[in-house]
């Protein structure tokens, strides 16, 4: 009986947890679509900015507010911030296996070189 509580107790905790992380998630997908949708490119980017120096963010995430940015920089004209932020955006893909990301960071590098 007893270790039947504690694994209630246990899932209870994982529930908790997890349910508050979805939360998280679609908070944060949130604001990056907001990010994204932006047509005001330099308030754009001031929201990728506040978004990306959130301390609850995970690196998966990083790697997409990087991704956002760059292309706003892009957008912007200011190459050199976009291609260090696509390079940061790939390394952080490629740590965490993000592999459709890390391709989109290669990708944008590419055409940054081109």
């Amino acid at each position: 009986m007893i270790c039947f509580k504690r694994s209630l107790a246990a899932f209870c905790i994982i529930c908790i947890l997890n349910s508050s992380l979805a939360v998280a998630d679609d908070r944060f997908e949130s604001a990056l679509s907001q990010v994204t949708l932006e047509r005001d490119k330099e308030s754009a980017l001031i929201a990728a900015n506040q978004l990306f120096d959130l301390s609850d963010i995970t690196a998966p995430q990083k790697a997409l507010v990087l991704s956002e940015r760059g292309k706003i920089y892009f957008s912007l004209g200011k190459l050199n911030k976009a291609l260090e932020d696509f390079e940061q955006c790939q390394k952080i893909s490629h740590d965490n296996q993000l592999l459709d990301q890390e391709a989109l960071a290669f990708k944008m590098i590419g055409v940054m070189h081109y």
